[in-house]
C-alpha cells in the first residue's frame, strides 16, 4: 500500500469508526466463487504480499489513530490426518476452537480469552473466538486476536484479525467500541463456492 493511500485510508477509518458513522462496504470477489465484504476504502489494498503463503486469500493492515491498528488475513488450509474435516466440523459445532486463539511465542503474556461461540457460515459449521494479550517488545504491545474458522468440505478457512494499541486495556477497549462491528461484518459475509458446501 502506498503511503498516500495508507494515510487516506487511516484518516477515513479513524473518522468513521470514531464517529460510529456508517462505513461504505463492498463485496470483494476472491476468485473461484469466494467472496467477502470489506470496507470499500480497502478494496484496492487486500491482495496478499508476494511473499505471503499461497493459501492466503486476502490480507490488509491499516493504522487509524486512536483506535490503533487493524490487520486481517483470510487463509485456506487443507485438512490433515490429525485433524480431518469431520473432527473439525464436530468441534466447531460445539464451540470448541482448540488452539486457534492461543498465542504461543516468546514475549507474549497475560492472555485472556473469551468463550468461543459456535455458529454456521452458509450452512457450514463455524465458530469464533478472541484473546487479549500483551506482546513485549512491540511498539503497540496490547493486542486482541479474533479468529473465525469455517469447516468447508475440502478445506477449512480462518479469518484472523489482530487489533493493536499501546497497552492491553486500550486494545480491548478499541476492539469492543470500534473494531468489533467491522470484524463481525466481515465474518458474517464470507461466501464459499458450491464445492465447499
Amino acid at each position: 500500500m502506498r503511503l498516500p493511500a495508507l494515510i487516506a485510508t487511516a484518516v477515513f477509518l479513524a473518522t468513521a469508526v470514531r464517529a460510529q458513522d456508517e462505513i461504505p462496504w463492498v463485496q470483494i470477489d476472491l476468485g473461484g466463487g469466494f467472496a467477502i465484504d470489506i470496507p470499500a476504502i480497502l478494496a484496492d489494498h487486500i491482495k496478499p504480499d508476494p511473499d505471503a503463503p499461497k493459501d492466503v486469500m486476502m490480507a490488509f493492515s491499516v493504522s487509524a489513530g486512536d483506535p490503533g491498528t487493524l490487520s486481517c488475513q483470510l487463509q485456506r488450509s487443507p485438512y490433515t490426518v490429525d485433524v480431518p474435516q469431520q473432527t473439525l466440523a464436530a468441534s466447531l459445532s460445539k464451540g470448541d476452537m482448540g488452539d486457534f486463539c492461543k498465542v504461543s511465542r516468546p514475549g507474549v503474556s497475560n492472555q485472556q480469552g473469551g468463550d468461543p461461540v459456535a455458529g454456521e457460515t452458509e450452512g457450514l459449521p463455524s465458530a469464533n473466538c478472541l484473546t487479549a494479550y500483551t506482546e513485549a517488545g512491540q511498539q503497540a504491545a496490547g493486542r486482541v486476536l479474533t479468529m473465525d474458522v469455517v469447516a468447508g468440505k475440502k478445506n477449512f478457512y480462518a479469518l484472523m484479525c489482530i487489533n493493536a494499541f499501546d497497552d492491553q486495556d486500550g486494545a480491548v477497549t478499541a476492539y469492543a467500541s470500534r473494531w468489533s462491528p467491522i470484524i463481525s461484518r466481515m465474518q458474517r459475509s464470507f461466501h464459499l463456492p458450491a464445492e465447499e458446501k
